[in-house]
């Protein structure tokens, strides 16, 4: 007897298709949060923050009710508000009190570390976007930056490694990760940082290569981050909110890593932070 074969989808009914659809519909909302800057970009950042939090809440502790997991991502938006209108400096002391509750609170009730891991990890990506922005002079620039080789690694990750193939990268955390596709997401993220060479003045071609390099590798560390966390609950996708991408965690991991990096360094070459963005362009203010 033949054995019936299942159809091949076309591309219009394909996952690849779904996935650009969803980012032609979502990418002109962050472009346009991230240059008018102010009350757009931070209502954009709490979504993408809160999200994150309650999806990891959810992966991580799976049998957590609604309410608690609700309050949780309550106090981090709460958080993270308060870095927006006062400053880090007032805020940094309040926040870690409420981290080290949240990670009491996880062990005695048996979630361990998990709770307040999911709080620290929302806080740092919404926190390291609002303060980097909030630079007058380079802030959207360097946000820019930030995306940029974020998504050109992703991106020319998946082509490279989809058409070369190769040995796998981490095959015990992300099957699919291939060592051409880590290279060639590299190079791409770095060349996308080099392209901002033309969009400010007096910019150092080396400090660029470098943090484009710095910054393409914690992203694709965050990719495995997170893939090591599903694997760890055994989840294929944090969500399903994106259609073809999975959950906002899904979208966002490789940011998260990067764009707390690009704090650490800003922040190690202008302690105050008076100015971040310029920080992590120059070195220095």
């Amino acid at each position: 007897m033949a054995t019936q074969q299942s159809p091949q989808r076309g591309f219009f009914d394909s996952n690849l298709f779904i996935r650009i659809c969803s980012a032609l519909v979502l990418a002109p909302i962050v472009i346009a949060a991230e240059w008018w800057g102010g009350w757009p970009f931070l209502a954009l950042v709490l979504i993408i923050s809160a999200a994150v939090c309650f999806e990891w809440l959810r992966i991580t502790s799976p049998k957590m009710r609604s309410v608690p997991i609700a309050l949780i991502v309550a106090l981090m938006l709460s958080s993270l508000y308060f870095v927006a209108t006062v400053s880090l400096s007032t805020a940094i002391w309040p926040v870690i009190l409420l981290f080290c509750g949240l990670l009491i609170a996880g062990y005695a009730s048996g979630q361990r570390f998990w709770l307040g891991a999911g709080f620290a990890y929302a806080f740092l990506l919404g926190a390291a976007l609002l303060i980097i922005r909030n630079d007058s002079e380079f802030g959207m620039a360097a946000i820019a930056l930030i995306v940029a080789v974020v998504w050109a690694t992703d991106i020319f990750a998946y082509v490279v490694g989809r058409t070369f193939g190769g040995p796998k990268l981490w095959p015990a955390i992300s099957p699919g990760k291939t060592w051409s596709g880590a290279i060639g997401g590299l190079c791409a993220g770095i060349l996308a940082s080099v392209a901002f060479i033309g969009v400010i003045d007096d910019l150092s071609l080396v400090r660029l290569i470098w943090v484009g390099f710095l910054l393409s590798v914690v992203s694709e560390c965050g990719d495995l981050f997170e893939s090591w966390i599903k694997r760890r609950f055994q989840v294929k996708d944090s969500g399903n909110l994106i259609p073809g991408h999975g959950g906002v965690m899904d979208r966002v991991d490789g940011l998260v890593f990067a764009v707390i990096l690009a704090f650490f360094l800003a922040w190690l070459a202008d302690g105050s932070l008076a100015q971040p963005a310029r920080a992590l362009f120059f070195g220095s203010v």
